[in-house]
């Protein structure tokens, strides 16, 4: 198996903040993308907003937020419109 690469890295442009950040998560990654792909599940037709899911749990955005683009990159979670300015995601069945 392969070891986690950042699919975020040409976001933050090769920032070395950027790059230890994902060094620190890196042991847990998989676990914090269950926990976000679990909870979107969970939410079902509604989809969950990057708000409502650190809302939820108590994670900063700055820690979620690429958790949900790595599991849109994996093809597990999907974009389905807006709320309250925030993009609704779904996961793929």
């Amino acid at each position: 198996m392969t070891s986690p690469q950042d699919i975020c890295a040409s976001k933050h442009g090769g920032a070395e903040t950027s790059k230890d950040a994902f060094e620190r998560i890196r042991p847990n990654l998989l676990e914090c993308q269950k926990k976000v792909h679990e909870a979107v599940v969970n939410a079902g037709d509604f989809g969950l907003t990057l708000n409502e899911f650190c809302d939820q749990s108590g994670t900063q955005k700055n820690s979620a937020s690429p958790r949900f683009t790595e599991l849109s990159g994996k093809g597990l979670i999907y974009k389905f419109g807006r709320r309250g300015g925030c993009a609704v995601w779904r996961a793929v069945m």
